[in-house]
């Protein structure tokens, strides 16, 4: 607190009395207000209308915002203590009196700038039709004394007030065009909108807030139009019904956007870091970091993996967080996680290299060289093969190979969710440093996860709090996960190392289509005679000798004559199973997840949708998740080619694979394709599909060779000439030692 305001507090606190200055936590900012009438406004700040504290948040910092009809000022107050320019439009006289007040209290003078001006669509001296003279009140109306509905009011008092449109106010004062516009204003908001039409155009406002009424068709249509002439795209509308009242059931926040996505980058900022030149120490950080590895306590379960907190020095942490890209940096993935039914993309990469730091915006360019000399410091590999030696050289032996990190930047939006799974083969370990504003977002972590004979089980959720990381190497038993980002979830931003093998790091591409990494045996299936309902079959072993395989072929052969179509096959997923669906429609994947014994399966298409009456390659995909939406803790889709997918997943890891007869492939290709396939397959399990009849020759011939190569005994499900055609007869086989 500087002196004057200094001073300034302890007058108002002298006149008002100590008791009357309230004080409040908001997002990890303390926030001083006159509690004299209308102090329940500030407490109830962060609860009334999240969807505008969300708005807030999302500014940029530098940006400004107008707040018309600030009342008190609460959201003024709270968008100035997280770092944005204010103008704030209060034509109430006892409301201007506690907004000029609460704005000194909290020192924001030089930022926050109050105006007792009433905005309209014209210039005018009229009556300020006062409801009430209380601090705080509402409901007041400029000119006619009219209520937000239009019906007449006997006002309790009217004040003289001077009107302006705002296309006026910026032509003949000069002021600057704002970049965000809240209008609240109790039912005049239409003819605001109409007096603002060429500031509106303006590509540096970026987006409108503006109090509407749902059930006034006229006035939502005309707004709509004219922020939609100006380039402002509607993006939802929102209230907390908790706060509404019979009166104002139908008064909703709607949100305008000049082509945004829906959630930005939250950004703390007091004053902006990213306003000075910062010169980082990358071998003092380095070596920060190493010592918060060294010193963290490993936790073996589900595999070996450490949390961190405090990585950074603080300031170099603020640095982080108010530099972090605009969204249209980073790229975007094309990831079924990472698409939502509605087709919106939900997470963005930016791979920090030489060439994508030249998006950068020029003033932070350089830091962010100096983040990514830090993250791909050879002494952060090194702290990782020390603490995780004994699982590395499991894995690798006493001679371990070289690692070098690939630094990427993350921002997940709502909707992202990412499924159960260890990470892909190739992947050696992870280091991901998170980069929240402050503490909202904890429950964000990364989840870990273990296996159990019903499928998965939570272990723990890591805190995603801010200045926070954690690392694990990869094993067959990573498990881990992301849950799903909620709709009014603000952006989850993270900075991820992964270390690779020298030689072989993976770089991503823009618009990339990337499969679930899944690798990694599970836990040994239950026996299959389990698994197959009414079919007294004696316990098989995991792993069946030459005997057991005649004797329970005899046995398959027995259920195979009782199934009626190919998908009863999925009776004899083991329960809790790791399964894998090639699946050109979402049909099988569903009838496998209604069941209910696979513990996780993994559906793999959608690369492409051949056939008569096949559909667009989006929209297929789109429907694929719309109908498996339902499933997502037990599901995940790979968006891949059935033979691309096999790199995703490790030999003999798989307790159940079913092949969609839509191969894409024919001759030698499709034979080469399902010996692949087969060689992921545990020993004692069941491969399985469908297309094994006259109209699919190249099928037929493909697992005939499967079978003779590998001898195998082959079940047919024969559909029958009332079931399905014979195109989708079933067939499936036991995997032998």
């Amino acid at each position: 607190m500087n002196a004057g305001t200094a001073g300034f507090f302890s007058e108002v606190s002298r006149q008002l009395g100590a008791g009357n200055v309230g004080r409040l936590e908001a997002r990890g900012r303390e926030i001083r207000y006159m509690a004299q009438g209308s102090g329940w406004r500030y407490e109830t700040l962060l609860q009334k209308e999240p969807e505008t504290i969300e708005w807030i948040d999302s500014f940029r910092p530098g940006e400004t915002l107008w707040d018309i009809g600030a009342n008190v000022g609460i959201y003024s107050v709270y968008a100035g203590v997280r770092g944005t320019r204010v103008h704030a439009f209060e034509p109430h006289f006892a409301n201007y009196y506690q907004l000029c007040i609460n704005i000194g209290l909290n020192g924001l003078q030089d930022r926050v700038t109050p105006l007792c001006l009433a905005l309209t669509d014209r210039k005018a001296i009229a009556a300020m039709n006062l409801a009430s003279v209380d601090f705080g009140t509402s409901m007041s109306s400029f000119g006619e004394a009219l209520d937000f509905r239009g019906n007449p009011y006997a006002p309790a008092f009217r004040q003289g007030m001077v009107g302006q449109d705002i296309d006026s106010l910026i032509g003949e004062f000069g002021m600057a065009v704002p970049n965000h516009v809240k209008i609240d204003v109790d039912g005049i908001e239409l003819p605001i909108v109409r007096g603002a039409a060429q500031m509106l155009a303006r590509e540096e406002v970026k987006s409108v807030s503006i109090e509407l009424i749902e059930t006034d068709a006229a006035q939502v249509d005309e707004v709509t139009e004219i922020l939609a002439a100006a380039g402002l795209q509607f993006q939802h509308k929102k209230q907390n019904a908790a706060f509404a009242t019979p009166q104002t059931r139908d008064v909703l926040n709607y949100l305008f956007r000049r082509d945004a996505p829906a959630t930005s980058v939250p950004v703390n900022w007091d004053p902006s870091p990213a306003d000075v030149d910062v010169v980082v120490d990358v071998d003092a950080v380095v070596a920060g970091i190493v010592g918060r590895i060294a010193e963290a306590p490993i936790d073996a379960v589900p595999s070996e993996n450490i949390y961190l907190e405090e990585v950074f020095p603080a300031d170099l942490y603020a640095q982080i967080v108010a530099r972090l890209p605009a969204d249209d940096v980073l790229d975007p993935i094309v990831h079924p996680d990472a698409v939502a039914a509605d087709g919106r993309i939900t997470r963005r990469l930016l791979d920090l290299t030489e060439a994508t730091l030249g998006r950068i915006a020029p003033q932070d360019r350089a830091f962010w060289q100096a983040m990514t000399q830090i993250c791909t410091h050879p002494a952060l590999a090194a702290a990782l093969v020390d603490k995780f030696g004994k699982t590395l050289r499991a894995r690798f032996g006493e001679e371990l190979p070289e690692l070098v990190a690939v630094p990427l930047l993350y921002r997940d939006f709502p909707g992202y969710r990412i499924g159960i799974h260890p990470d892909a083969a190739s992947k050696i370990a992870t280091l991901q440093f998170y980069l929240p504003a402050d503490e909202s977002q904890r429950h964000l972590g990364t989840r870990f996860h273990t296996r159990t004979p019903k499928g998965f089980a939570d272990y723990k959720t890591n805190d995603f709090k801010p200045n926070a990381a954690y690392s694990f190497v990869r094993s067959e038993e990573s498990w881990h996960s992301v849950g799903e980002l909620g709709p009014q979830e603000r952006a989850r931003n993270t900075l991820a190392l992964t270390f690779y093998i020298k030689g072989q790091e993976y770089r991503s591409e823009p618009d990339m289509m990337m499969g679930t990494p899944v690798a990694g045996p599970a836990s040994a299936p239950a026996p299959l005679a389990a698994s197959i309902a009414e079919v007294p079959l004696a316990a098989a072993p995991t792993v069946p000798d030459a005997e057991d395989y005649v004797r329970i072929n005899r046995r398959l052969r027995d259920v195979a004559a009782r199934f009626a179509r190919h998908e009863d096959v999925a009776r004899l997923i083991p329960p809790g199973s790791a399964a894998v669906a090639l699946d050109a429609s979402s049909a099988f994947s569903r009838h496998v997840l209604d069941q209910g014994q696979a513990g996780y399966l993994f559906t793999v298409g959608w690369s492409e949708c051949e056939g008569e009456g096949a559909r667009d390659e989006i929209a297929c995909y789109k429907q694929a998740l719309l109908d498996l939406d339902p499933y997502r803790e037990r599901n995940s889709l790979v968006r891949m080619g059935f033979a691309d997918a096999l790199e995703m997943f490790d030999p003999e890891t798989l307790d159940f694979i079913h092949v969609d007869a839509c191969l894409h492939e024919s001759g030698a290709a499709a034979e080469t394709l399902l010996a692949d396939w087969f060689a992921r397959l545990r020993p004692g399990c069941i491969f399985a599909g469908n297309g094994y009849g006259p109209e699919r020759p190249d099928i037929v011939a493909a697992i005939d060779a499967l079978v003779a190569a590998n001898g195998l005994e082959l079940h047919r499900i024969d559909a029958g000439a009332g079931g399905p055609t014979p195109r989708y007869s079933g067939w499936f086989v036991l995997k032998p030692e």
